[in-house]
């Protein structure tokens, strides 16, 4: 933050930008879920509806070059 890291901003600007297309909660866990490799992340509580299996695909195929797995 305080070293003006200008391509680590761009790139969370960018995934927030996709997690902002659906429902955030829900894109954001399904994000996580695909950084950690464990889908029970993916859960969501009612009254939130997690996202369809094209809807998470979709996400985290745009997200994989940004944000790869450890």
């Amino acid at each position: 933050f305080h070293e003006a890291d200008g391509e680590a901003l761009k790139t969370a600007s960018t995934i927030r930008a996709l997690v902002s297309e659906r429902s955030l909660i829900a894109s954001v866990k399904a994000v996580l879920a695909y950084r950690l490799d464990d889908r029970a992340f993916e859960t969501v509580l009612p009254p939130l509806i997690c996202l369809t299996e094209a809807e998470r695909d979709e996400l985290t195929g745009k997200v994989a070059p940004l944000l790869p797995r450890d």
